[in-house]
């Protein structure tokens, strides 16, 4: 896992762009994730990217958050928030009883209506928390990149040698000095 995380990041520093607008693409793949539209979200999470001028392989990287291992607990908690918005969770007793119907008509009229709630509760759930982890992932992802690209001075300071303060002198390593005067050495031999 923490492989794959250093992957994802990698890549996205090496995105041509500026933070915003690779924090903006990844927050849209995000979003559509979320979205229940296995199958076709690139091909909306792409022109969406390029309508918002955001980084449209960011969006790509996003979008790949909904996976076949991750969708059907994404799109399971979609429907719970969904139908708890909505108020008409659908149990599991009811569903049964649609599909046990004897009547073909009564069967194919409850299965759609079944579908009807299913896909009302999933889409509203789906846009409420897709809007939410778009936003986070935005914030994270610009922080990230951020963080990376362009490291503080305090960061820099943190993993070097202490800056010299003005005025001081500054001490090199013994090998260098041994190269200077071994140099100079040469020169005034050279000179006599």
């Amino acid at each position: 896992m923490a492989n794959k995380f250093r992957s994802i990041c990698g890549k996205l520093l090496m995105l041509d762009d500026t933070p915003h607008r690779i924090a903006l693409g990844m927050a849209i793949g995000i979003f559509i994730a979320w979205t229940p539209t296995v199958g076709f979200q690139m091909m909306i999470a792409v022109p969406l990217a390029y309508l918002l001028r955001a980084n449209r392989m960011a969006s790509l990287i996003g979008v790949y958050l909904s996976n076949p291992i991750t969708f059907l607990p994404m799109y399971w908690l979609d429907y719970h928030l969904g139908a708890m918005l909505l108020g008409n969770p659908l149990t599991f007793d009811e569903f049964r009883e649609i599909l046990m119907s004897d009547d073909w008509a009564q069967w194919w009229w409850g299965l759609l209506n079944v579908g009807i709630e299913l896909a009302a509760a999933i889409w509203l759930g789906g846009l409420i928390l897709g809007a939410c982890f778009g936003v986070l992932g935005y914030i994270g992802t610009n922080w990230l990149v951020r963080r990376l690209r362009y490291p503080t001075f305090k960061d820099l300071t943190a993993s070097h040698h202490p800056v010299v303060p003005a005025g001081k002198a500054i001490d090199f390593p013994v090998t260098v000095r041994s190269l200077e005067a071994k140099r100079n050495e040469e020169c005034r031999a050279s000179e006599t």
